[in-house]
């Protein structure tokens, strides 16, 4: 059994950032914004995602490794940012260690073949690419949404088992192939290529194959370009573009008012820091002559308590060097002088105390509407990055959204012109069911139909799903009714619920076919924690402490981890829980330990 034991992260700013996992539960949970599906979007790329664009690049991350355990060996298995190659060291024998490439047509190690060797699967020679018999390689990524789900798929209304890239809502003819493989050995494929009765078909009629061709590349390409936003019509979507563009408009127009007010306040502060500035150097100016003041009275003091102790001295009549008679007027005078200069002093030092108080009181009032300035700057500054700025962004990505969903919605109908053109020119409606058939979908039922009736009846009674009464697997969708409601009529919150369950329930099958040995799942937001707008129903407190106590009892079946914003109050045993709290004081922040939204 292997398992992960490390996700390493290395930043173009010569730092790290590492979550360690355990063999069994693995919980990753807390605020918004902190890297949680991170996670998954990295675990997805280290499986051979072609795309780092769901990576956000303002983390800066520049190369991601996993370290994986298996039978007590450790294999590193480290990939650059927006490139092809994988680069593996290895302890284990059947996994070399070297470059390994992500598939296509290239030579030597492919990164599905290392993980096929970790989950014990033999590739069969060849699987079912379309339901026409014609054959395809079977990579990790044909199977890999069964056991990575992300937090787009978990509330999907088709069944989990289909991948979203899959034209056909109730069938995909590689994945359904690969589960009959994973469960019996067989992937059913023909054994000569092209030897079917499609095939033959195809022979006897040259013109239908080439319309059959030509309209299966029409929907392949509708398929890349992605289905229609909502049903709505291109004009539709025009208007809905058009009340963005006026949101936007007047928003930005809030913006420019908010920022214009701000500077004014800013420019107020400036002025009045300025002014504060120059009082207190004035004041220190003042404080200072005062002190020279009071140092004038004390010589003056000094000078006249000295003339006055003369007085008791008995002063010589007459001079001693011309026998002068010496006037006594004079030292009268002196005394005289400096009480006069005293009293001016005095006054002068009176009138400096005043300016000195005016000058504290303007201070203190330069203060006190400073203060109010960046209290009233501060709210400015909450309306512009609270407030106006996040809500243009978000405008701005629903504008992108629209945009695109119109270049979608003018391709759409294009195809469906040339679809119809090509139908009516032969005279036939062409049904793809009928007439693309192999029956691939009844081997998969015999394999699976009443094990996951079974399992999901088992699972659903142990998680205490509110007011069960009968669950049963409907052939044509290839989903779950319970209670005998389609879970595409259910909120989101019960479709992400019995999607896991389904999920889960599969693998178990799997796993007790005892052919392979998955032994991974990582599913982002499997009861939903974040309720969506008007999802009006959402899974009770009891079914989602049900579900996690399930993967806590099961927890030495597989490696599951978790990612939810909010977790169940129960005892989680040895679950290895990772929580982020986006709190500087509290916790880890997130999942890069060094970046702040």
């Amino acid at each position: 059994m292997y398992y992960i034991e490390e996700l390493k992260l290395y930043l173009k700013n010569g730092k790290t950032s590492i979550i360690k996992f355990g063999k069994g539960l693995n919980i990753i949970y807390g605020e918004s914004n902190t890297g949680k599906s991170m996670i998954y979007n990295c675990l997805d790329y280290m499986m051979g995602g072609t795309s780092s664009e769901r990576i956000n690049v303002r983390l800066g991350i520049s190369r991601i490794s996993l370290t994986v355990i298996t039978e007590g060996k450790k294999i590193i298995i480290s990939r650059e940012m927006d490139v092809n190659s994988f680069n593996v060291s290895s302890e284990f024998d059947e996994i070399e260690s070297g470059v390994y490439k992500t598939g296509g047509n290239s030579n030597g190690n492919k990164i599905s073949d290392l993980w096929f060797k970790l989950m014990k699967i033999d590739k069969p020679d060849k699987i079912l690419k379309n339901l026409s018999g014609e054959t395809q390689t079977m990579t990790i990524r044909t199977i890999y949404h069964l056991f990575m789900i992300d937090e787009g798929r978990i509330p999907i209304h088709r069944s989990i088992l289909i991948p979203t890239i899959s034209q056909n809502a109730k069938m995909h003819a590689p994945t359904i192939s690969s589960l009959v493989y994973l469960a019996t050995g067989e992937s059913h494929a023909p054994k000569v290529e092209g030897m079917t009765d499609r095939v033959i078909g195809i022979k006897n009629n040259a013109l239908q194959s080439f319309v059959d061709a030509s309209l299966l590349d029409l929907d392949e390409y509708r398929d890349e370009t992605g289905g229609e936003m909502e049903g709505l019509s291109p004009v539709e979507i025009q208007k809905h573009i058009d009340e963005i563009l006026g949101e936007i408009a007047s928003l930005e127009s809030n913006l420019s008012n908010a920022s214009a007010k701000r500077k004014e306040v800013s420019d107020k502060i400036l002025a009045l820091e300025d002014t504060a500035a120059e009082n207190k150097v004035l004041k220190n100016r003042y404080s200072s002559l005062q002190t020279q003041y009071a140092a004038d009275i004390r010589r003056l003091t000094f000078l006249i308590e000295g003339s006055m102790a003369q007085d008791d001295i008995e002063m010589p009549a007459q001079c001693p060097f011309c026998n002068g008679t010496l006037p006594k007027d004079k030292a009268e005078s002196c005394v005289e002088a400096a009480a006069n200069e005293v009293k001016k002093i005095e006054s002068q030092i009176e009138d400096l105390a005043s300016v000195q108080d005016v000058l504290a009181e303007d201070i203190n009032n330069n203060a006190a509407e400073i203060e109010r300035l960046k209290a009233e700057k501060a709210q400015y500054d909450e309306i512009i990055r609270g407030e106006i700025t996040p809500q243009i962004e978000n405008l701005r990505e629903c504008l992108a959204e629209y945009t695109q969903a119109l270049s979608r919605s003018k391709a759409n109908e294009m195809i469906k012109g040339f679809k119809g053109i090509l139908t009516r020119q032969l005279g036939v409606a062409v049904n793809e069911d009928e007439d693309l058939h192999i029956d691939i979908r009844k081997k998969f039922l015999e394999s699976y139909e009443g094990k996951i009736n079974d399992g999901v009846k088992s699972m659903l009674e142990i998680c205490k799903y509110d007011n069960y009464k009968s669950s049963q697997f409907d052939n044509s969708s290839l989903d779950i009714i319970v209670n005998q409601s389609l879970k595409s009529s259910q909120g989101e919150g019960f479709r992400a619920y019995l999607n896991t369950v389904l999920a889960v329930t599969v693998q178990n099958i799997i796993e007790e076919n005892a052919l392979c040995h998955i032994g991974f799942m990582c599913i982002d937001s499997p009861v939903l924690s974040l309720k969506e707008k008007n999802d009006e129903a959402e899974p009770s407190e009891t079914m989602k402490a049900g579900l996690f106590k399930y993967f806590v009892d099961h927890s030495d079946e597989r490696q599951m981890i978790i990612i939810e914003n909010t977790i169940p109050d129960i005892d989680y045993k040895d679950a290895v829980i990772h929580r982020f709290t986006k709190d500087e004081s509290e916790g880890r922040y997130g999942l890069i330990e060094d970046y702040r939204d």
